[in-house]
């Protein structure tokens, strides 16, 4: 009984630094960075098609809005934060 009990534990701990270490990872992946591989040459020479680029958004900051309205060409509400300068 007792051992069943310190298993259950022990999964309930796993599973909420899980999910905290996702919610934190979201939250920096929207506020902090973001990572992207170019798909094409429109960049060259200074970025080659398959180059992946990490982009800081500290710098212009955040933008939070709705992917599906886009994808629509309807237009969207875009909510910016964190940016030190435009």
């Amino acid at each position: 009984m007792f051992s069943i009990r310190k298993t259950l534990n022990k999964l309930l701990t796993i599973s909420f630094c899980l999910c905290l270490t996702l919610i934190l990872w979201l939250f920096l992946m929207v506020t902090s960075f973001a990572s992207f591989r170019i798909p094409s040459n429109s960049m060259e020479p200074s970025i080659l098609p398959g180059d992946n680029i990490l982009v800081n958004k500290w710098v212009i900051g955040g933008r939070i809005f709705n992917v599906w309205k886009v994808a629509e060409g309807k237009d969207v509400n875009i909510l910016d934060f964190l940016g030190s300068g435009k």
